[in-house]
């Protein structure tokens, strides 16, 4: 004869495989946070983030439980003993009023210095772009002078007399090649010219480039994105605070109210912020007779930035273009001065060293490099050709 122990099967035990993971997931996260039912309970009542921090807060959000669950477990009249750690957490915690509003309000209270400070500082760098745009000296002088030089340029032709030009054409200034120097660009000629009239070379932005990198994959949209978030998170707090019981532990109220005022006017600064900002960029947008809806604000600085890379491209080979200067300068004063033989041979030997240095690089560059390769190839025989013609000079000068 057999007999059969009959037990009512506690919850959602084993009644599928989704269901048996959840539990397992939920002894997880709770053997991690080492804390007991009631800590938990009497921790989320009086808002206590010291012993709940962010982290922990987190991991409760991800095991709070469904409405399904609560009825379920509300439901059960077994022995009590017989139910599962997960369900007496069920029992325990779903009986807190607004759970998972209190859970997000406590976990944007621990974390809303880093949305805030992060957005701030996007609307402040991305603003700081767009007054630069408008009002940077270097890109003042700029457009001044390279209008006034497109002018003289093109005289009494139907391109001469411009009021100005499309921002498009920033870059092309850097692509007009001098005839009598090919190594020199129209954009070259300006920043000297610009030199030597304001004694400054205009070859930055006002702001970190980097800056404008940064702007021109941020649109404004997004600015407005975020503010969202942090709109959503603030409401949490609001749905918290409405959730006061009558608990003589529940603290919600007193602990989250001067922080929701906070984030109200925190989020009513950023909403005049962006609107203000969005304004401004549409009227700069005008200035520079650019359609605001085809060219949106990252479109827009990004056309700046890629004249700024240009810019300071040409101010690289600018420098290089005095130090080769400065260096046949003193070569040539060298030779030129006083001396023995001797000296003079050892300036020579330095140039054809420098002269088999750039062979050796130009060996190991790659085929996109041909042009340069050669056009160096070429200054390497006149350099050969100099070296020997001077030689011959101090030997005959020396001989005689």
């Amino acid at each position: 004869c057999f007999f059969f122990l009959m037990i009512r099967r506690p919850p959602r035990s084993t009644q599928s495989r989704s269901s048996a993971a959840s539990d397992v997931y939920k002894r997880q996260v709770l053997g991690r946070l080492k804390m007991s039912n009631t800590a938990i309970v009497d921790a989320i009542l009086s808002c206590d983030v010291d012993i709940l921090p962010a982290a922990s807060l987190d991991s409760l959000l991800g095991i709070v439980p469904t409405l399904e669950e609560i009825t379920e477990v509300n439901g059960y009249s077994g022995e009590p003993n017989l139910l599962a750690p997960s369900d007496v957490f069920v029992g325990e915690v779903g009986a807190i009023p607004g759970l998972d509003q209190r859970l997000k309000a406590l976990k944007f209270y621990c974390t809303y210095k880093e949305y805030v400070d992060e957005l701030d500082s996007r609307i402040k760098l991305i603003d700081g772009v767009l007054k630069d745009i408008k009002e940077g000296k270097n890109l003042k002088l700029i457009l001044l002078y390279s209008l006034g030089i497109g002018n003289y340029m093109n005289g009494q032709s139907a391109r001469g007399g411009a009021y100005g030009y499309k921002i498009d054409g920033l870059e092309k200034l850097a692509d007009s090649k001098q005839n009598t120097d090919p190594k020199k660009t129209l954009l070259t000629h300006i920043f000297e010219y610009v030199e030597e009239k304001e004694g400054l070379m205009p070859c930055n932005p006002g702001v970190d480039i980097n800056d404008y990198d940064f702007a021109c994959k941020t649109p404004i949209s997004q600015l407005e994105t975020d503010l969202q978030e942090i709109k959503k998170f603030t409401n949490f707090v609001t749905q918290a605070i409405s959730k006061q019981s009558t608990h003589p532990k529940d603290k919600v109220k007193e602990f989250l109210s001067a922080f929701e005022a906070q984030m109200k006017a925190q989020v009513e600064k950023f909403d005049v912020s962006i609107a203000e900002m969005n304004k401004y960029f549409i009227t700069l947008a005008n200035y520079y007779q650019e359609d605001p809806k085809q060219n949106p604000s990252e479109k827009f600085i990004a056309k700046f930035y890629a004249f700024w890379k240009v810019a300071q491209a040409t101010k690289e080979r600018i420098d290089k273009l005095k130090d080769t200067a400065e260096k046949a300068a003193k070569r040539a004063a060298a030779l030129n001065k006083g001396g023995n033989m001797a000296d003079k041979q050892k300036v020579l030997m330095g140039d054809l060293k420098n002269v088999q240095a750039k062979k050796q690089l130009g060996a190991k560059e790659s085929i996109d490099n041909v042009k340069i390769n050669k056009q160096q190839s070429s200054e390497s025989s006149e350099m050969n050709m100099l070296s020997m013609l001077l030689l011959q000079g101090i030997v005959k000068k020396q001989q005689s």
